[in-house]
C-alpha cells in the first residue's frame, strides 16, 4: 500500500493511518527510514477499541502503562514492574510482573499461573507508533481515517 501510494503521488504522504492488520515490523522500518509517521493501533489498542468482552476486566488492554515509571497498573490498582526481557518468535519483549498477585482475591480471574505477566514490545519503532496513536492528534486523526484514508500531503490535504 505504501509503495503504491508513492508510485501514484510520486512522493510519500506526511503520515499514514491503517488498521492493525497492517501492523508489520518491515512496514514500520520502511516508514521510519522515509521519515513518515504512522497512526495505527497495535493489537491491544485495537482490542480496547472493539471491547469484544467487556466483562473481562483483566485483559492486557485494561492494564494502564505508565511511560514515566515504566510500569503497568492492573485494574485492581497493583503495580507491575519491569522484570526482564524475553524473546518470543524472534521479537524482544519487556516482561512486567508483581508479587502482589499471590495475595490478590482476583488471581484466578486474572491469570492461570501463580502471577500475572504482561509482555510489552521492546521495539522502539513499535513504541513510537503506540505513542503516535495514543496522542490527541493520533486519536483524532485515526477517527477520521474512514473519510480520507489517511493520505495527507506534506503541505496540503488532497481531500479538503
Amino acid at each position: 500500500m505504501i509503495l503504491e501510494t508513492h508510485k501514484i503521488l510520486c512522493f510519500h504522504p506526511y503520515f499514514y493511518t491503517a488498521d492493525n492488520g497492517f501492523y508489520k515490523t518491515e512496514a514500520l522500518y520502511y516508514l521510519f527510514y522515509h521519515n513518515i509517521n504512522v497512526i495505527m493501533p497495535d493489537r491491544n489498542q485495537s482490542s480496547k477499541m472493539k471491547n469484544k468482552n467487556p466483562d473481562n476486566i483483566f485483559k492486557k488492554s485494561n492494564f494502564q502503562y505508565d511511560y514515566i515509571n515504566d510500569t503497568f497498573t492492573c485494574p485492581k490498582n497493583k503495580t507491575l514492574e519491569y522484570i526482564n526481557n524475553r524473546k518470543i518468535n524472534k521479537d524482544l519483549y519487556r516482561v512486567y510482573s508483581t508479587n502482589d498477585c499471590q495475595t490478590c482475591d482476583y488471581l484466578k480471574k486474572c491469570t492461570k499461573g501463580k502471577k500475572r505477566e504482561i509482555f510489552h514490545t521492546a521495539n522502539p519503532l513499535k513504541n513510537k507508533m503506540s505513542e503516535n496513536y495514543d496522542s490527541d492528534w493520533g486519536r483524532n486523526t485515526y477517527k477520521k481515517k474512514v473519510s480520507y484514508r489517511g493520505i495527507i500531503l506534506r503541505n496540503a490535504s488532497i481531500f479538503s
